[in-house]
């Protein structure tokens, strides 16, 4: 598989049933010792610490599908006898979370640690060593399947695990304002529904040049099928600029913000012509969490507020 390429879809009828099952696994938990002193240097307490949580599987007993063999005339790996691959499959709804080579620097890193043990032979005696080696993981992939998710067709929502995106139109043309208008500010505010949304996330917005109008809101496409003008219009707004207002919009709302000021500015100077925004997560959130924009919102509406000068 690749990181960056594949999606679910390319894993139409994808099946395990020719797998070697392994079981579940053994759950380790990872404490650290934690003592306090007197003033006396005398012992006072010891706690164990809690780290982290590990799944162990025991996989010696597929140790050959695991190894190449070696061509004894040149040492050269042959063909191997098995995959590399593991899947862990979770049947239930709720998501199932566990940190991928790229989260730390090795600590916590998907791994294979083996214990063997080798002879060490010095003249005429032989010792023989147990040690280990650690072999971690090169790429990790999540396949997470949309349609056993119940979505709220009510409310704009963003997932990078669910694979919702969004586009956005904006009634401004250059003539929107005043011939000339020199823009101070302008911003995109869009009401937040902070009961389904994760509390910490980055939302970017990057103009389109493709007339959205024609394509399908609820299809699924393999990629996406617009293309975004990027730098230096496009823009990213994270939960440290929504504006908390729940006396306005009640209970559970906050209200994203973001500045469009530059896009908007060149559109009236007739520099640029855009036909609206790609709403999309920010590819470093959690692919497990989600934001949800309330486009239904009874007294506050999506609305674009600019302040600018004009002769």
């Amino acid at each position: 598989f690749d990181e960056s390429e594949n999606t679910y879809l390319d894993f139409s009828g994808f099946t395990i049933s020719d797998w070697i099952e392994l079981g579940s696994p053994r759950i380790k938990i990872n404490t650290v010792k934690d003592t306090v002193f007197t003033s006396d240097d005398s012992i006072m307490t010891i706690s164990d610490n809690y780290l982290s949580t590990e799944l162990v599987w025991d996989i010696m007993s597929i140790i050959d599908n695991l190894t190449f063999s070696k061509n004894n005339n040149n040492n050269t790996p042959l063909i191997s006898t098995g995959e590399r691959t593991f899947a862990i499959y979770n049947p239930q709804i709720d998501y199932f979370e566990a940190f991928s080579e790229e989260a730390t620097t090795g600590e916590k890193d998907p791994k294979v640690l083996m214990y063997y043990r080798r002879s060490v032979i010095t003249g005429d005696s032989t010792t023989i060593d147990t040690t280990s080696a650690t072999i971690y993981s090169s790429g990790d992939l999540s396949i997470i399947e949309p349609n056993v998710m119940v979505l709220d067709s009510t409310k704009l929502g963003l997932s990078n695990g669910m694979g919702l995106r969004s586009v956005m139109n904006i009634s401004f043309l250059s003539s929107s304002l005043p011939a000339g208008s020199i823009i101070r500010s302008a911003d995109l505010i869009l009401p937040i529904d902070t009961t389904l949304s994760s509390p910490s996330y980055t939302v970017i917005l990057d103009p389109i040049e493709t007339d959205s109008s024609a394509i399908d809101s609820v299809a699924v496409y393999e990629k996406d099928p617009y293309n975004g003008i990027g730098y230096p219009y496009r823009v990213s707004s994270d939960s440290s600029n929504w504006r908390s207002t729940s006396a306005n919009l009640g209970w559970g709302h906050d209200l994203f913000i973001v500045s469009i000021k530059n896009i908007l500015q060149n559109i009236v100077l007739e520099n640029e012509t855009i036909l609206g925004f790609k709403v999309v997560a920010n590819e470093k959130n959690d692919p497990f969490s989600s934001i949800w924009f309330d486009l239904h919102h009874s007294s506050v509406h999506p609305r674009v507020e600019i302040i600018y000068v004009a002769d």
